[in-house]
């Protein structure tokens, strides 16, 4: 009977094996069925999540991983025991009489224990009539291992709820969203892409770096279904979340908003329609500004000044001098330019000190420095100085003597008198002698003219000069007029002639001795004549103070 009993419990082993190994083979279905439906429902809010803020793809991919990971964790650790194979039988036979005590009253009665023991173990207890009377009673109908739900129910049916609530989910969701579906798989793993709507963000114009305190202008264009308005949700760094609206612009599809003047760095979220953007970044840079600077002025060489080293600012600089401008900024910056409204030069310099060397200044002028960095933020609010020009004026010459219209012969000793004045110094003094003969206007027909060097000047810048002047010398006919200037030239060298200071022109005529003495002897009888009716008019007042005095007395 010994030798037969393998044979009489090989039939019950594999069905206690096959009915245990379809039960575990279950189990672990179950378990990956719960894991897969976790995982699903979980891609699903992940979309719902993605869909109203629109996660970057770091933030997608670590989502994506989390949740494979996730349920990765839950197929191999949620239920470890699904996972290890049973190879002891006799363990087999335990769970068939465990599932069947819970299945029926008194279960198998531990016959398939009973039995297999009998028929692995080497050495077991029990007579050979009784092992042949269990091993028989294992062979009942009754005692079925296949009638018993070894399985677990409840995670079975936790599974099939899961499976069930999942498939229906993204039934619906390919449904009433299949293009939203199709896009979030390939977004989960990285893809660049949006979802679809019925309206359409095409593009975002704004300056990704802006100067403190100036405005940023936000463009939006769209496409589709195009909403009156939208907003911007806008967030400055270390403050709450506020609102801007989005308004339409000139244009289809355009729309614009404005943030003021923005302190620190934002981010911003574009609303329109049923369509969102990513998250912008503006990012909020203080101008470039300067920390130092001077002028360095240099007059012309014939002024004899002394170069001057001033604060950059306002100054006055004398006509065609040379300024050189010097500059150090508090930050690193791309380029220095000194901005004449009308044109700039460049500056020389290292990224943070430049220099500008003689500029020639013709004219009074405004200026103000630009700096520009890297990023193209420049100082708008730059402080604009003047450069005042101060000119170069000719002398200031005054012809004291011959006085005009004056009568002189040709044989007269003519005195003369200059006196002058320069801001820079003299060089040469003339006297401009012109000969002509009286109109019947009253005016001169210039006959004649010559020049007489009557000093040579040490750059003086005030001088008096005096002399005599041979009429004789100068040929001078009777009945002719003689117009004198006298000329003073300064030290100005830059212009294209001399630059000469003139006086008033004295006038004189030149008569022959004997109608010059008429001439003296009729003015004498004028002044005569003029003192007898001043002496005449003195007498007759004297007389009417008497009368008037004799009258009042009584």
């Amino acid at each position: 009977m010994t030798e037969q009993t393998p044979h009489h419990t090989a039939d019950l082993r594999r069905r206690v094996v096959r009915a245990v190994s379809a039960a575990c083979r279950r189990d672990r279905l179950s378990v990956l069925s719960c894991a897969a439906s976790a995982g699903a429902v979980a891609f699903f809010i992940a979309f719902l999540c993605d869909y109203l803020t629109h996660f970057p793809v770091p933030v997608r991919l670590l989502l994506t991983g989390a949740v494979l990971a996730k349920v990765a964790w839950l197929a191999i650790r949620w239920r470890p025991g699904v996972w290890r194979r049973e190879r002891d039988v006799v363990r087999m036979a335990l769970r068939v009489e465990d599932r069947a005590l819970h299945a029926r009253t008194n279960g198998f009665g531990s016959l398939l224990v009973s039995a297999l023991e009998f028929d692995v173990r080497p050495d077991p207890n029990g007579s050979t009539e009784l092992q042949d009377r269990v091993i028989e009673q294992a062979h009942a109908p009754t005692v079925a291992p296949e009638s018993v739900p070894l399985h677990d129910v409840p995670l079975a049916s936790r599974a099939w709820c899961l499976v069930i609530g999942a498939m229906t989910l993204y039934v619906f969701w390919w449904l009433f969203g299949s293009a939203a579906f199709a896009v979030f798989w390939r977004r989960a793993f990285g893809a660049a892409l949006d979802y679809p709507t019925r309206t359409r963000i095409v593009e975002l114009q704004f300056p990704h770096v802006s100067p403190t305190f100036e405005p940023v202008e936000l463009t939006v264009s769209a496409s589709g279904e195009l909403p009156t308005r939208g907003h911007v949700r806008v967030t400055y760094a270390g403050e709450s979340e506020f609102e801007v609206e989005l308004n339409q612009a000139s244009g289809p599809g355009r729309y614009t908003a404005r943030f003021e003047a923005p302190p620190t760095d934002i981010r911003f979220r574009v609303s329109l329609g049923d369509d969102q953007s990513e998250e912008q970044f503006v990012r909020i840079v203080r101008p470039p500004g300067i920390a130092d600077g001077s002028l360095t002025v240099e007059a012309p060489s014939y002024t004899r000044r002394a170069i001057q080293t001033l604060p950059i600012g306002n100054a006055d600089v004398l006509e065609n001098g040379l300024v050189t401008f010097a500059v150090a900024s508090d930050r690193p910056v791309a380029s220095c330019e000194l901005d004449l409204g009308e044109e700039r030069h460049t500056f020389v310099g290292d990224g943070t000190h430049f220099r500008l060397e003689n500029v020639r200044i013709h004219s009074s002028m405004r200026y103000a420095v630009r700096l520009v960095d890297a990023e193209g933020i420049e100082n708008r609010e730059r402080i604009t100085y003047s450069l005042r020009l101060v000119r170069d004026h000719p002398p200031t010459v005054v012809l004291e003597r011959p006085e005009s219209d004056q009568y002189w012969a040709p044989v007269s000793r003519l005195r003369w008198r200059i006196r002058a004045t320069d801001d820079h110094g003299m060089v040469r003094a003339t006297l401009y002698c012109q000969f002509g003969v009286p109109t019947e206007d009253g005016k001169a027909k210039i006959t004649g003219t010559k020049s007489l060097e009557v000093a040579t000047l040490e750059l003086e810048p005030e001088t008096v000069l005096s002399g005599v002047l041979e009429l004789t010398d100068l040929g001078v006919e009777p009945g002719r007029l003689l117009l004198l200037t006298a000329r003073v030239e300064d030290t100005c060298d830059f212009r294209d002639a001399p630059q000469i200071g003139e006086s008033r022109t004295s006038r004189l005529h030149v008569v022959s001795p004997e109608e010059l003495r008429r001439i003296i002897e009729e003015e004498e009888q004028q002044i005569t004549q003029t003192i007898d009716d001043l002496a005449a008019d003195v007498d007759r007042q004297i007389r009417i103070i008497e009368m008037r005095q004799e009258l009042v007395q009584p």
